[in-house]
């Protein structure tokens, strides 16, 4: 059965193979014209804060110096940033305004922003803008997510991670074409370093469309006292737009004093988990791991015996490498929201199977409840915690992130060190 991610409900549409003709050389001259024409489009950059529970934002530009001002809407902008044209502003381009609106997955407003004048905006760019907080993190996730504002124009994009030595050399370690406006790298970066990624838009052709930016650097260290390995609800992201190189989606924000090097990936099973546990839990050495999986496993097919097999296969592996392990319960789905969101419903029977599974996990020496909070008298998935119906929101994500860390607070001392360092 195909699982479903939130790198398939991000991506606003299908991706290609592209590396079969954006491979090719073309001239430097040709690919740096290339670029000079989106430079030099009469353009610019808006940008705000993100709102909490907006799946999608409506950003309006009102110009007011002529007798019949003029204004343009543009809705269903899903990053908190846009790239606009602005020639068609003409004379009321001095006096103009822009303002945003937030709204949620059932089309209510969330929020809004004062209107701020058009100077605000970042003037002729020549780069992608670049969406991550991975130097504010505690740890880099396992997993990185490369996301930035789209461009107008742009056929594609490329994207390089590189790291960087001692003596100050850079090697490019990861390269990837994509159409959509975030990647999800499908390979840990478990090797300790110092790393950051550009991204450029590329034209039709394949040609260099804009310039290159870059993302802030950040350290991955050689080991992390406290991990957690999971699915997408660990790896992080939510209100089905926001990807997991934001914070303000990702539980391991909110632990408090308690640091998680975050091991989650997204769309996995927990025999996904069971199989990378000794290529991506062993490398960081961690003294406790929070277990938190089986979603993915339950609204599958799975039976309570398969989940309950593998999380049991991953506490032995704890046990044999010296690794406490803590068991998180397994949040319930709501039907109606997947539905709607356009992920396949659960299989017949998952409440009692999930529920056989967190009577389990119960009974074990370290385990965190979350599950009973989230879960409403239906057995699903609190509406209001929920965009998709499968990943949780805000709300949500923080009262996990409070709970485990609270439970790893109070059972686990003098665990915590100063997280990767930051740049």
């Amino acid at each position: 059965m195909v699982k479903i991610d939130m790198r398939c409900i991000i991506a606003a549409g299908r991706r290609w193979l592209l590396a079969a003709f954006l491979c090719a050389v073309f001239s430097l001259g040709t690919a740096v014209a290339s670029a000079a024409r989106s430079a030099n489009l009469d353009k610019g950059i808006l940008f705000w804060p993100m709102m909490e529970g907006a799946v999608g934002y409506t950003v309006t530009i009102t110009g007011g110096k002529t007798a019949t001002p003029s204004s343009r809407t543009y809705k269903n902008v899903y990053c908190p940033a846009l790239e606009v044209e602005l020639g068609w502003l003409g004379e009321d381009r001095v006096s103009a305004t822009w303002s945003v609106i937030g709204i949620d997955v059932d089309h209510k407003r969330v929020g809004a922003t004062e209107p701020e004048p058009l100077s605000m905006a970042v003037m002729h760019p020549d780069a992608p803008m670049i969406f991550d907080e991975y130097a504010d993190m505690d740890y880099v996730p396992l997993y990185p997510v490369y996301a930035w504002a789209p461009i107008i124009n742009a056929s594609s994009y490329e994207v390089e991670l590189y790291k960087v030595g001692a003596d100050g050399m850079e090697k490019r370690v990861r390269h990837f074409y994509t159409y959509e406006h975030s990647e999800y790298d499908a390979a840990p970066l478990n090797e300790a370093g110092t790393y950051y990624y550009r991204v450029r838009a590329l034209d039709g052709n394949g040609r260099m469309y804009s310039e290159w930016n870059r993302s802030r650097d950040w350290v991955v260290t050689p080991s992390s006292p406290i991990a957690a390995l999971g699915d997408s609800i660990t790896h992080g992201g939510g209100v089905i737009s926001v990807p997991p190189s934001l914070k303000l989606y990702c539980w391991e924000s909110y632990t408090g004093d308690v640091k998680v090097k975050n091991l989650g990936k997204s769309g996995d099973e927990t025999g996904d988990m069971l199989e990378r546990f000794d290529r991506d839990v062993l490398p960081f050495a961690p003294k406790v791991l929070i277990i938190f999986g089986g979603v993915n496993d339950i609204r599958a097919g799975k039976t309570s015996g398969d989940v309950i097999y593998n999380l049991r296969a991953i506490m032995n592996k704890c046990e044999a490498h010296g690794i406490t392990p803590v068991l998180v319960t397994v949040p319930p789905v709501n039907p109606s929201r997947m539905d709607a969101a356009g992920i396949e419903e659960p299989a017949y029977g998952w409440r009692s199977e999930r529920e056989a599974v967190n009577a389990w996990i119960r009974r074990q020496t370290h385990f965190v409840d979350v599950a009973t909070f989230l879960t409403d008298e239906d057995g699903n998935m609190r509406r209001e915690f929920t965009s998709d119906g499968l990943h949780p929101d805000y709300d949500a994500k923080k009262f996990i992130g409070e709970q485990i860390g609270k439970y790893i607070g109070e059972h686990f001392e003098n665990l915590n060190d100063a997280g990767d360092s930051k740049k």
